[in-house]
């Protein structure tokens, strides 16, 4: 039977191998997200009335 402080060790070796070998994320710019993209914004209020004042 293993000591828990070797148990510990273990298990912080294997994460810190998972993390060392994971590869890296590809993130995209925001154009190419948000390129070809139609943002529509309705507004419930007019102009000068409600919460604009």
């Amino acid at each position: 039977m293993a000591l828990p402080a070797m148990n510990n060790l273990r298990i912080s070796a294997a994460l810190a191998a998972l993390l060392v070998l994971a590869p890296p994320c590809l993130a995209q710019t925001a154009p190419d997200f948000f390129g070809g993209k139609t943002i529509r914004l309705i507004v419930g209020y007019s102009a000068r009335s409600g919460f604009d004042t």
